[in-house]
């Protein structure tokens, strides 16, 4: 008889963030994409409105191999504040502790 069992994938990040005004610990990933310049364009749509935001390549910042671009807000200090944030946006954001 032969058996499997299937063990779920846990995605872990391993981002390091800094930006000169704002050393907060929480992310919001609000979109994902195939290509690297529809990345960019969300990030420039978002900077445009106010959001300090960034995009990176799921493979170089995770144990994913998924090859993807992950577009995302923040870093934010705590969570109200990246909810806040997000609620202008999407409504199924992950936010990620860093």
């Amino acid at each position: 008889i032969e058996t499997s069992v299937e063990i779920p994938f846990k995605l872990k990040y391993k981002i390091n963030i800094t930006h000169s005004f704002n050393q907060g610990a929480k992310i919001a990933i609000i979109n994902s994409f195939e290509d690297e310049s529809s990345a960019k364009a969300m990030v420039n749509k978002l900077k445009v409105k106010g959001f300090e935001c960034n995009y990176f390549y799921l493979p170089e910042n995770s144990n994913s191999q998924e090859e993807k671009f992950k577009v995302f807000i923040g870093p934010y200090e705590s969570l109200e504040e990246v909810n806040q944030w997000t609620k202008n946006i999407k409504d199924n954001a992950e936010i990620v502790n860093l």
